[in-house]
């Protein structure tokens, strides 16, 4: 039996994923740390017209930068915005894997901190609202990667946005000990 395309756009819409083999294949992958064979899995899913889970997408993106692999981190969010919907989850797995990565790799300090505005980007221009930990993730980034004086003055401009808690700048200030006395 053949599927036209059209067939096949309305099976990715109306399947339940959670029932299918391939889907419980990169759900087992991910809880046993296998996640290069979890991305197999999903590449194999979409090509096949599967939308991907939001959830294990964001497990594979964590578990690659658990890994340090920020490239296939990168490549599972490109198949999630490709073929799926991110959530603000996803995107705030992303974030903190950069922010992240930035403390371990001072050499690409700065360049992993402007991909994590850009997401925070991207993530706006795509319609998904960042979250206090959205903004959380990035100042205290921002403080991790030595910009201390910058992030403090991005917290008090979240506040005044009402973006963040006040107690987030005490404990910024407290982690960070930024603020004159």
């Amino acid at each position: 039996m053949r599927f036209s395309s059209v067939t096949k756009a309305t099976q990715a819409q109306t399947l339940d994923y959670k029932d299918t083999h391939f889907m419980k294949l990169l759900n087992r992958s991910c809880k046993t740390g296998k996640y290069d064979e979890a991305l197999h899995f999903l590449e194999y899913m979409v090509k096949k017209g599967y939308r991907p889970d939001v959830i294990l997408c964001t497990k594979l993106i964590k578990g690659f930068f658990n890994l340090r692999n920020v490239e296939k981190a990168v490549k599972v969010m490109e198949i999630l915005e490709a073929h799926g919907s991110p959530d603000v989850f996803a995107y705030n797995a992303l974030i903190s894997g950069f922010c992240k990565a930035s403390r371990i790799e001072s050499a690409t300090e700065a360049h992993r901190m402007d991909a994590a505005i850009n997401l925070l980007a991207q993530m706006v221009e795509k319609g998904c609202r960042p979250n206090e930990t959205t903004y959380v993730l990035l100042t205290e980034g921002f403080a991790y990667a030595g910009w201390r004086s910058e992030a403090m003055e991005l917290a008090k401009e979240l506040i005044a946005r009402h973006a963040v808690s006040e107690a987030f700048l005490k404990r910024l200030n407290r982690n960070f000990a930024v603020l004159a006395s």
